[in-house]
């Protein structure tokens, strides 16, 4: 079942659910100056998908100890080939070139090299043992039988080529924890969303001018990314086809909190609006507060947590793959 925005907190509809995921931003309005993060939700009530003002009332405080990411187990369904005798890794690369993707989720093929550790497959060397790790979940959501039996077919194609034994369990386990983690990610992904409103179409080599004194990249089509020095992503920027409105959104999950990429993301766009006579406001056309602004930052400690307690901590490499 295919993951979605709700709409200020309201149930999705089915033919939403039944549609194509695109990760949507959020809003940071709400009533009575609070903002609302609004996430996507997939089989959650109306009662859970009220703001994360109240949901996070229960939540553990922003400064928990990030614990380890969750095993691969957790998050992929993993199998492991050993075969008789150590295997030319240039033969695997051939093997397995189809093996990459199983409908919309991808397949992580890893080796344990000849007298050294697990890595990824490459060229070149000698492997003893194969792991291929299908992920459960993204926002295209759960992974469905149809996936897991075509993935299940490739294994034992491969374990019969390669001569090596393979047990293929049951499958119900396997999609219910998929379900499951479906579940959670959809209660826990989040993007937020500010705006410039200008007041007539930006000049271009006025915005070229302004981009580059904020430092950010150009990505094709008026829309632009800003990146940490260690060439994560943090926010995008993107101009509306009239060049007269700049939409900024933030994508919690796959963002680390120890960037602070909120409070960097309004900076950049009060910085845009006061270069292009613009006006900040949030997703419903409302003006941003500095109130809002700090309610903002207050609910994303909390998500932050709520993440980092679940073993996905934005920006780590199980919530990158889930977050996808």
């Amino acid at each position: 079942m295919t993951r979605g925005v709700a709409s200020q907190g309201a149930p999705e509809d089915d033919d939403r659910r039944g549609s194509h995921r695109d990760a949507s931003p959020a809003s940071v309005a709400a009533d009575d100056g609070e903002a609302d993060v609004q996430r996507r939700v997939d089989d959650v009530s109306p009662a859970q998908a009220d703001d994360i003002e109240a949901e996070g009332a229960e939540a553990a405080p922003a400064e928990v100890a990030e614990p380890d990411p969750l095993p691969d187990a957790q998050v992929e369904h993993v199998v492991i080939l050993e075969p008789p005798a150590p295997v030319n890794t240039d033969r695997l690369v051939a093997l397995t070139s189809s093996l990459r993707h199983v409908g919309s989720k991808p397949v992580r093929i890893e080796v344990e090299r000849l007298g050294s550790h697990w890595g990824p497959l490459t060229a070149g060397e000698k492997a003893v043992r194969i792991r291929c790790s299908l992920l459960l979940a993204n926002r295209q959501g759960p992974l469905n039988a149809v996936e897991l039996s075509d993935f299940n077919a490739a294994i034992e194609s491969l374990a019969s080529k390669l001569q090596a034994p393979v047990n293929i369990p049951d499958m119900a386990p396997i999609l219910r924890n998929a379900r499951d983690l479906d579940t959670l990610a959809a209660r826990l992904d989040t993007q937020i969303e500010v705006r410039v409103e200008l007041p007539e179409a930006a000049e271009p080599n006025r915005v070229a001018g302004v981009v580059r004194h904020l430092g950010l990249s150009e990505r094709g089509n008026g829309r632009y990314e800003a990146f940490a020095d260690s060439g994560d992503s943090l926010f995008t920027l993107a101009f509306n086809q009239t060049r007269d409105q700049i939409d900024f959104m933030l994508d919690v999950p796959r963002t680390a909190e120890k960037y602070e990429a909120w409070e960097g993301m309004v900076a950049c766009a009060q910085s845009m609006a006061q270069a292009l006579g613009g006006r900040l406001v949030d997703s419903s056309g409302r003006g941003l507060s500095v109130g809002m602004i700090g309610t903002v930052s207050r609910q994303l400690a909390r998500r932050y947590a709520e993440l980092a307690q679940v073993g996905l901590a934005a920006g780590n490499a199980a919530a990158l793959r889930v977050f996808h």
